[in-house]
């Protein structure tokens, strides 16, 4: 895979997805310890709860035991058995003296009465209950009962213990006789139980300052409160009512009560809420270290490479010829290996250019003695030809067309002797054709017919010498057959290209001829069964503009034969 960005960039998202995946991680860092601690603080509530139901069940214990004992005790049956009114006041500083020790030891039991069989109260501790005991004996026929705790909460407004809402429940049991039995009651013993110490208790229990708990009789009254005034009210709050609360409820099985509490999730998020912003401020100070660690590393590791791409930069651009790096690791190790291998490049460089150049040199001498060689080729060759032709007129007739055919000869050799010059321009390349062509006529007495057909603005171009002639007495040797003919002489423009095109109206050459003449032109060999001057213009073209340049031939048995010699447009 390929980047585009910079090192800077790659730096900047780098950076970007460390803060990224680090509000992650914190996020589900703080979510969860969120859960946790909530989780924790139910816990904490629900053990709270257990606590409060277990000390509730001793108290019940303990209650039932004083009760029994109360019921038991023969002091009891005396007192109520007795009549001697002397018997009976003994017997009763007694029992109220009992009922003081039992309440000085049990800070819950706030009065002890004994009651006659028609429930009127005999002995007390305390008389400012008798209104509780009113309402008690409303709720339990006394008739009716037998040895219980009552599950109901009881109060009077004037009764409030250490200066606070105190709520009350009963132990009620009849006395019976041990000696006989006779079914019917003695008396009663009633105890009076304070919530005072578990009220006192329930404020103690470690909940939030924000949270509620209560303890509420089968009525929906409530005994015990963190907040006293709310004691004996009526318990209506649910957790419809305010969802922001997380509820908890229990069951008092041995007393049919139920205990409630309310923690408040504010609560829960306060005490959260200084672990999560110290976690933040850690998650801060961290990534901070690992940003400015990163950037410190990545310094390191970029100054080098950036001192050793602009090295390699002034390399690109001739100005030093050596990679500099301040850096001890392996950004050193790679300047090093680079200044090796520009020294053996330059090494390399050095002696290619020095062979390259004798080979430059050798090549080019090569291809001007080419040349000259293919030139040197022609001249001779056409020169005795011309000459053997006026030699021939010269024998077989006394013709004054002889002097016209020298002069046009004279010309020829003029053109063909003027040496140190290799490039004329079309015009005198032409004309030079022109004398050839005259020279034919006045041989084959005009049975070969010249047609031109020249395009003016092209004759001003500079070409090589000697390329157009040989195509012409090509066309006239072999296409014609030396016989009577048409041979047409076209120049012109096609794109960027000259065009000299010579047609004859000879029998054309055969398909399988043809080819191997084609081929002998691309590979810019010769064909030694045809004319050399052909292909000897061929060669010198190619070796002067290029491959693009040079002869081409076209045929059609019966349809005659065209040599077509391109040439740059602009020489």
């Amino acid at each position: 895979m390929k980047f585009g960005l910079s090192l800077k960039k790659q730096l900047f998202i780098l950076i970007v997805i460390q803060i990224l995946f680090g509000i992650i991680i914190q996020s589900y860092y703080s979510i969860n310890l969120s859960k946790l601690l909530s989780r924790r603080l139910v816990e904490s509530a629900d053990n709270n709860i257990d606590k409060i139901i277990s000390v509730l069940e001793n108290k019940q214990e303990t209650l039932q035991y004083i009760g029994e004992t109360l019921v038991i005790n023969s002091f009891h049956q005396d007192f109520l058995n007795e009549e001697d009114l002397l018997k009976r006041v003994s017997l009763k500083n007694h029992i109220e003296n009992s009922f003081n020790e039992i309440c000085e030891r049990n800070s819950d039991i706030y009065d002890i009465k004994l009651l006659s069989p028609d429930a009127d109260i005999l002995i007390e501790r305390n008389g400012n209950t008798n209104l509780i005991i009113r309402d008690v004996l409303v709720d339990y026929p006394y008739e009716e009962l037998t040895s219980a705790i009552t599950t109901r909460f009881y109060h009077d407004e004037d009764i409030r213990l250490y200066g606070k809402k105190t709520a009350f429940f009963f132990y009620f049991s009849p006395i019976y006789s041990t000696a006989v039995y006779t079914g019917k009651p003695l008396g009663y013993i009633l105890v009076v139980v304070s919530m005072i110490s578990i009220n006192n208790y329930v404020e103690q229990s470690g909940l939030p300052e924000d949270s509620s708990i209560f303890i509420v009789d089968n009525n929906n009254r409530i005994g015990s409160s963190i907040d006293p005034e709310r004691i004996y009210g009526i318990y209506n709050q649910t957790r419809s009512n305010n969802p922001d609360n997380y509820f908890s409820r229990k069951e008092i099985d041995i007393l049919d009560w139920m205990l409630y509490t309310s923690t408040s999730y504010s609560e829960i998020e306060t005490d959260i809420r200084p672990v999560i912003k110290n976690g933040l401020i850690f998650f801060l100070i961290a990534m901070f270290l690992m940003i400015m660690f990163s950037i410190v590393l990545f310094n390191s590791i970029v100054a080098p490479i950036k001192k050793l791409v602009e090295g390699m930069r002034a390399i690109g651009k001739k100005k030093n010829d050596k990679v500099e790096s301040s850096s001890n690791n392996e950004i050193e190790q790679i300047s090093r290996e680079i200044n090796s291998m520009l020294n053996k490049i330059e090494e390399s460089n050095s002696e290619m250019i020095r062979k390259n150049k004798t080979l430059l040199l050798s090549r080019v001498e090569k291809k001007k003695a080419q040349i000259q060689a293919l030139q040197s080729q022609i001249n001779p060759h056409f020169l005795y030809n011309t000459l053997e032709s006026i030699r021939m007129m010269s024998l077989t007739e006394d013709r004054k067309d002889v002097a016209r055919a020298i002069k046009v000869l004279a010309g020829l050799f003029r053109y063909s002797t003027k040496t140190g010059i290799t490039e004329v321009s079309l015009e005198e390349e032409l004309n030079h054709v022109k004398n050839y062509t005259e020279l034919l006529k006045i041989r084959y007495e005009e049975n070969v017919v010249i047609d031109y057909s020249v395009d003016e603005r092209l004759l001003k171009i500079r070409t090589m010498k000697f390329i157009l002639q040989p195509i012409v007495e090509n066309a006239f040797q072999h296409g014609l057959n030396k016989k009577k003919g048409l041979i047409s002489i076209e120049l012109k423009k096609s794109d960027d290209r000259v065009l000299f095109s010579v047609s004859d109206s000879g029998s054309g050459i055969n398909r399988e001829r043809l080819n191997e003449l084609k081929e002998a032109l691309e590979n810019d060999s010769i064909d030694e069964s045809s004319s050399i001057g052909m292909f000897n213009v061929n060669n010198r073209i190619k070796l002067q503009y290029g491959t693009e340049f040079g002869l081409a031939i076209e045929s059609e048995p019966g349809a005659g034969t065209v040599v077509t010699v391109a040439l740059p447009g602009e020489v």
